[in-house]
């Protein structure tokens, strides 16, 4: 039991890390697409500072437990239009306010003490779908068109991006199928 629950402490740690270095692969963005960017901020309602746009080929995430940020990635500024990056922003605001990665932090530390629990899977599977349905409700009541939300899911879809790392909101794998 100790072994495991170190391991999956360890590949916790491990991911923290990785969500962490997201934050500071920023890419640089100018012309065309820093004015679409900042049309999407200020449609969002956004700080700057809280959104970091990389170079990394990841689906848009919120990463960091303490100071939690918007990943988003640079792709997504050319495949999207601006009312697009608003509905997408503000989705991934709503996950930063109500602090995802710290969640899925708790979540994974308690996975990794419980992870023989027989329910523990599905009920924290339960728990993600029910936090991305919250955050697609309040950014739709955030202002975010529908019909724009439902392009750029599909056109973020089509660009193939990778899932992010665990603590940033991905889900955990059950130990128990390894053993």
């Amino acid at each position: 039991y100790l072994a495991v629950a170190f391991w999956l402490m360890v590949r916790t740690s491990r991911d923290l890390i990785a969500a962490r270095r997201l934050t500071r692969v920023v890419a640089p963005i100018d012309g065309e697409r820093k004015s679409k960017f900042l049309a999407a901020l200020r449609g969002a309602g956004i700080l700057a500072t809280h959104v970091v746009v990389s170079d990394s080929n990841l689906i848009p995430a919120v990463a960091g437990t303490l100071r939690p940020r918007i990943v988003l990635p640079g792709r997504l500024l050319d495949a999207l239009e601006v009312d697009e990056l608003t509905a997408v922003l503000l989705h991934e605001e709503m996950h930063r306010r109500h602090a995802a990665p710290a969640i899925a932090v708790a979540q994974r530390l308690a996975s990794s003490l419980l992870f023989s629990f027989p329910l523990l899977a599905p009920l924290q599977r339960r728990l993600r779908e029910a936090a991305e349905l919250r955050c697609d409700e309040d950014a739709l009541r955030a202002g975010a068109e529908p019909q724009a939300y439902m392009r750029a899911l599909a056109r973020t879809i089509r660009l193939g991006l990778d899932p992010s790392p665990a603590p940033a909101g991905e889900p955990v794998e059950s130990p128990c199928r390894h053993l």
